[in-house]
């Protein structure tokens, strides 16, 4: 068996390599050596007999493994000699799953296992359920171990490999649904900011980046600053009182409602500050304000194709309807496409029909309350 200090530096470097400041190849090659082995996989199955995906390798060719894997399906049909599979931290010797006869009657016997000399190998399960089974198998033996040592390496070092498996599992989770949660704030018809409790910019959507430094708002001194200064005095006022109502227990929860002014005679922002859940078990940096920038000046967009699945409109009826949601009057829909004003309502008339309204500022109501509202051509660009 390895050294105790050298098992308790590798165990350190296995859950060092999950948070990503170690290389992954790294500690799964040490690990081969303190057990006595030369080389390492971790293979993928999504299901019993089915070929296997090679994520790690060391002192073996990954592509050799990949390729045994596509045709012959090694790990999943190993791990299932097994009678009721390996269970997560379990661990097998070659013996134990298949005596060598057996081995070398295996198709992948003189493809794969004899040119790597995995004969005397050892498989070691990180998961087990329905959805795949995630296996280490090394192989190579140095020989320079007997197995009884090999093994109580490996026993010492594979519920560490389990635990920092799951975690890093856990962590992936994390990630995939805050990106998830991320592309999703992204789709929102609004310019968002998040703040943290110091003030600073937490993160800010894509419409906000777009937004931001056009005029009248710009990110500053690690914060969103007004450019006139009353506005910018009162809208630090307002982030100061919202964040510091999350930062006090016993103290009520505020929100604000303030403009900030522009140039070129638009029409000024409007923002909405509101507080983010305190957590006051949490020290350091923490997201503590979201703040909503509308743009009174923003001209909503929709595609015909996507009107014509919400609301059934043909193409001609889709500009009416469109025009209408923009805030244009019907005048001005019939010069803008060249169409006579009764044109027009006749279109409109049509649009009422099938939107099931009777009253123009009904139908304005409907547009912007649907999806319409949310400019989806333009986020999925992005991808």
């Amino acid at each position: 068996m390895a050294s105790e200090p050298a098992l308790n530096a590798l165990i350190d470097r296995m859950y060092s390599a999950i948070l990503g400041y170690e290389d992954v190849n790294a500690v799964l090659a040490k690990s081969a050596e303190l057990a006595g082995f030369g080389a390492a996989s971790v293979v993928v199955i999504r299901d019993s007999g089915e070929q296997g995906k090679c994520v790690n390798s060391v002192g073996v060719d990954i592509a050799d493994i990949e390729q045994a894997e596509k045709k012959y399906a090694v790990s999943g049909t190993v791990a299932h000699l097994h009678r009721h599979g390996l269970a997560p931290g379990e661990l097998r010797f070659r013996n134990e799953l298949i005596s060598l006869k057996e081995l070398r009657a295996q198709p992948f016997y003189s493809d794969f296992v004899a040119p790597n000399k995995f004969e005397d190998g050892v498989m070691l399960c990180l998961e087990n359920s329905p959805e795949r089974s995630i296996v280490v198998n090394l192989g190579r033996c140095a020989r320079t171990m007997t197995q009884d040592r090999q093994r109580r390496t490996l026993e010492s070092l594979a519920p560490h490999a389990v635990r920092a498996y799951q975690v890093w599992q856990q962590l992936t989770q994390l990630r995939l649904v805050r990106a998830a949660l991320w592309e999703t704030i992204n789709f929102a018809p609004v310019a968002l900011v998040i703040l943290d409790n110091s003030g600073a910019v937490f993160l800010a959507n894509s419409k906000a980046e777009a937004l931001l430094g056009n005029d009248g708002l710009a990110l500053a001194r690690g914060g969103l600053h007004a450019t006139l200064k009353a506005d910018d005095a009162c809208l630090q006022q307002a982030i100061n009182t919202v964040i510091a109502s999350t930062n006090s227990r016993g103290v009520p929860l505020q929100s604000a409602d303030l403009l900030v002014h522009r140039g070129a005679g638009k029409r000024p922002y409007q923002l909405m500050i509101a507080p983010l859940p305190p957590d006051h078990e949490q020290s350091g940096r923490r997201p503590a304000a979201s703040l909503m920038i509308f743009d009174p000046e923003q001209e909503l967009g929709a595609s015909f194709a996507r009107m014509r699945d919400l609301f059934g409109f043909t193409r001609a009826e889709a500009v009416v309807a469109l025009g209408l949601m923009q805030g244009k009057s019907l005048e001005q829909v019939a010069l803008a496409e060249g169409n006579s004003v009764a044109t027009a309502r006749n279109l409109l008339k049509r649009v009422f029909q099938k939107a099931g309204v009777s009253r123009q500022n009904d139908l304005t109501r409907l547009l912007l309350n649907s999806p319409l509202r949310i400019d989806i051509e333009s986020a999925l660009k992005r991808f």
